[in-house]
This record gives C-alpha cells, structure tokens and sequence, in this order.
C-alpha cells in the first residue's frame, strides 16, 4: 500500500540559481586571495594575471551567496506544510444509515496550503473470518484490490460494487 505523502512543489530555478551563485563564489574567492598573496613574478603568469574581483568583493560575495542559500532552505523548512489527516466512522453521512468514513485536512505548518487537486485512494481487505478460497487473490490475509489514486466518483462507485 502506498501512504506517502505527496510532494509540495517548489520552483528549482531558484534553488538551482542560488546554488550556482554559491559554487561561483568558491572559486572567485579561492582565485583572488591567492592572487593577493603572490609575489610581483607569481602575477606575470596566466591564470594569476586576471584580476577576476578585488579581494573586498570577493570577501563579501562568498559570505552572501552561501547566506543566501542558507536562508532560501531556512525559509523553505519553515513555511513547508506539515499536512495531517484524522478519520473515524460515523453514521449518518451514508444511505441508508451506512457507516461512512468521516475525516479531516489539516495544516500543521506556519504557512499556507493551496490544494490543488484532491484524491483519494481505497485498498480493500479481505474478512479475516472469511474460508481460504473466498479470500482475495493476493494471498491469505493480503490486501485485496485497490482503486488506486483516484476522484471521489471512483470511490463511490468501488464502494458501491
């Protein structure tokens, strides 16, 4: 059965331009200050001669751009939905006096959540008093079939069947 939660989308083109920024910044750093710290000869030669930033530009930019990819997952983490659900069998909601399933959404995270779509799943199983032959086909005690993800109309009618 599968119970895992579904992804929240995020957009990768921040995430990946910030990482980019980030992995430039390393290079740039590491090719500034040890530009500043070779001798008149060292600076003749062809990576060295490049003056890419100076070294107060390349000092800040490390910091920032790993800041900001430090901050980008931070907020990330912190607005995420925490999604829950709770359910119980109730009365009333069926016909004829049926128990239906009744349950809740819920958000457990400080940001909000847009749904988007809404599915559901349902796995029957089989009657463990049942006889050994009028068990499902997946084996004794196994689940049974399943509807697989699908609309509330493909559940009232596997219901129904």
């Amino acid at each position: 059965m599968d119970l895992r939660q579904r992804v929240v989308r995020r957009n990768p083109f921040v995430t990946w331009t910030l990482n980019g920024l980030a992995a430039v910044a390393v290079p740039l750093f590491v090719h500034t200050m040890v530009r500043e710290n070779l001798s008149g000869q060292g600076l003749r030669s062809w990576p060295w001669s490049w003056q890419l930033l100076d070294a107060q530009s390349a000092t800040a930019a490390l910091p920032t751009a790993i800041g900001a990819v430090v901050a980008r997952a931070q907020f990330a983490r912190t607005v995420r939905p925490l999604l829950g659900n709770t359910g119980w069998p109730t009365g009333g909601h069926a016909p004829d006096g049926a128990l239906a399933r009744a349950g809740h959404l819920r958000n457990g995270g400080s940001g909000a959540v847009v749904v988007i779509s809404l599915e559901y799943r349902l796995d029957f199983f089989p009657d463990p008093g049942a006889e050994a032959g009028a068990r499902a086909p997946d084996g004794p005690g196994g689940p049974g079939p399943s509807t697989g993800w699908t609309g509330r109309d493909g559940v009232v009618a596997a219901v129904a069947g």
